[in-house]
């Protein structure tokens, strides 16, 4: 009796191990598959944020909502983001609040280092091309801000909310090198009069075409812009009239 108790004993320990046996496999084969599944769509994912019309579609809700918020029509036509160090945008478009272009790139390329921005924690980009660029700054009646200028604060505004007698705290952007191709500039002032004279240089509205340059240490913080210039060259649309220099003078930005 003694015996068969213990042998009994004996079949029922297997039998319990070995359902416990079928239960761990099942749990590493449950664990297993949820890893593999987890696995694969943060796999899938990434391959879909690295397609470009992925991007272009966020890009377009941003947009979408940065128009919303500010009155200005923004739009990107495509964009192509690689993540560690490279950004590409094409038809880059801005229309201000009283439907004028306020700029319109072509081309527009960005190369970072996206392990230094996180470490520094600077807004430093290496290199900015823009291919074929336009963009229009002016005066319009009634308004304190040129049109730019308007445009960059209240699309700071949208992130940052600016507090009563107080500058909001915005870090720099620093570009260490960048250039311009065959870009335009139009200026305007709308509380001036228009000149009509024959050759001649009218500093309330020009247009600067087939501008060129390469540019060097760009530096934009509140009030303050600074960069180095080379080889900058353009026309004066409407004359014959040669640049022999260019000045830039920032009002607020």
């Amino acid at each position: 009796d003694v015996y068969k108790r213990q042998a009994s004993i004996v079949a029922i320990i297997i039998k319990l191990y070995v359902k416990l046996q079928k239960i761990r496999n099942r749990f590493f084969k449950t664990f297993s598959w949820m890893i593999g599944s987890l696995f694969f769509i943060l796999f899938f994912l990434v391959a879909l944020l690295n397609l470009s019309v992925v991007q272009t579609y966020f890009a377009t809700k941003a947009t979408d909502y940065l128009s919303e918020k500010t009155g200005y029509e923004l739009k990107i036509d495509k964009i192509a983001i690689s993540w560690f160090d490279e950004v590409k945008a094409i038809n880059v478009h801005g229309v201000d609040k009283h439907g004028n272009q306020l700029f319109d790139i072509h081309s527009l390329h960005i190369d970072y280092d996206l392990i230094k921005l996180i470490k520094t924690g600077k807004i430093e980009l290496d290199y900015v091309t823009l291919y074929e660029p336009e963009f229009t700054a002016g005066w319009y009646e009634g308004e304190h801000l040129i049109s730019l200028s308007q445009f960059v604060k209240e699309f700071r505004e949208v992130f940052i909310k600016p507090k009563k007698n107080k500058r909001p705290k915005i870090k720099p952007i620093y570009i260490s090198g960048g250039k311009v191709i065959d870009g335009t500039f139009h200026y305007f002032d709308e509380r001036k009069d228009s000149s009509n004279k024959e050759n001649y240089f009218d500093y309330n509205f020009f247009t600067l075409d087939s501008i060129h340059g390469d540019l060097s240490n760009f530096m934009v913080h509140y009030d303050t812009v600074s960069f180095k210039g080379q080889d900058i060259a353009a026309n004066h649309s409407g004359s014959c009239l040669k640049i022999h220099d260019l000045d830039l003078s920032l009002i607020h930005i």
